[in-house]
């Protein structure tokens, strides 16, 4: 191969660098002209319509930054700084009112109020609160032309002081060995509880599994003190199940789904029934007894089909109200015909 580093003085003769000089130049004319014609291409695509393009950009964000100028300038709360009957104060807006006794204002103090309406002013709602207290704000509404009255909104921290909800759900299984005793318990308990000014109601649900042989079922109602309710037990005892179902409850009746009649209560206080008193005790509106033991009855009327009695102390027994009749009174036994003559007359009189 030829040497690259060869003296290349003897190839370049006149003729040759003329050659390349020409070359040269043509080549640096077309290039001007080719930056001419991009420059001339450039001129036409920036005309004047591109340029009243971006004016009208410019101008529109001078306007856009106008309104957010005027939209934040109408949030500032408006200071009025003498005393302003609140009925009159109707355009939306917020205001600080730093003057006191305002008339048909809820509080006497300084105020914030803030005001909104609808579009036609049908309806206006206005909310205040005092300067130096947060906690107390009022608010009312104005329904064509008539202001309702102030009512105090009640803030977080007052419905805490006053009132309270909780609800309680535990379950709990546990398997304990104690000297050689196995034990295995599992409970369930659920509460409801809720307090308004001091007064306080729950209900409490208490399910409970013990050792395989006791379950108990108990729902009970606290209502400030007082406890009502019901409980089911049952348990295995010297290889026989027992169960048991209590109830505490002042009253206890049976009612019809689709009437308010109750054919069957118990109560423990005098109670008013269908318009009647009865002392404490069991009130039946009617009953079949098939086979009834009585140690002491009180009868009003009595209808009886068959007496067997062994003794019975009569005060005066009439078989009829009036014609022929058998009446007895004390050591007097009376037959009467039907035209109501006494016809016998028999024993001490």
């Amino acid at each position: 191969p030829e040497d690259v580093n060869v003296d290349l003085t003897p190839y370049a003769t006149n003729a040759s660098l003329n050659e390349f000089k020409q070359a040269q130049a043509t080549k640096d004319t077309a290039t001007t002209q080719k930056l001419s014609q991009l420059e001339s291409g450039m001129g036409t695509k920036a005309n004047a319509t591109a340029l009243n393009n971006y004016y009208t950009k410019a101008q529109t964000d001078q306007a856009i930054g106008g309104r957010v100028e005027r939209f934040e300038a109408s949030l500032k709360r408006q200071e009025i700084n003498a005393v302003t009957d609140l009925n009159t104060l109707t355009t939306q807006g917020q205001y600080f009112i730093k003057a006191g006794n305002n008339p048909n204002a809820p509080a006497t103090n300084w105020l914030f109020v803030d005001v909104e309406t609808s579009n036609d002013q049908w309806i206006i709602m206005q909310t205040v609160r005092q300067d130096n207290n947060a906690k107390n704000q009022w608010v009312r509404q104005r329904h064509n032309g008539n202001w309702s009255a102030w009512e105090k909104v009640a803030t977080g921290s007052e419905l805490n002081d006053k009132a309270s909800a909780a609800a309680l759900n535990e379950l709990n299984t546990r398997v304990t060995q104690v000297n050689g005793k196995i034990t295995a318990e599992a409970n369930k308990v659920s509460q409801l509880q809720t307090t308004l000014n001091g007064q306080t109601t729950s209900i409490r649900n208490v399910e409970q599994s013990v050792n395989g042989v006791k379950a108990v079922k108990a729902v009970t109602v606290d209502n400030n003190g007082f406890i009502s309710g019901y409980g089911l037990m049952s348990e295995l005892q010297n290889g026989r199940v027992t169960s048991r179902f209590g109830v505490n409850a002042d009253q206890i009746y049976f009612g019809a789904t689709t009437s308010a009649k109750k054919p069957f209560v118990f109560t423990t206080r005098t109670t008013t029934i269908d318009g009647v008193s009865y002392p404490a005790g069991a009130w039946l509106n009617s009953a079949s007894i098939a086979n009834a033991s009585i140690k002491l009855a009180h009868i009003d009327k009595a209808s009886i089909g068959n007496l067997s009695a062994l003794s019975a102390n009569i005060g005066h027994f009439k078989s009829a109200e009036r014609g022929a009749r058998l009446e007895i009174k004390d050591t007097v036994l009376l037959v009467y015909d039907a035209n109501n003559t006494l016809r016998v007359r028999l024993g001490l009189w």
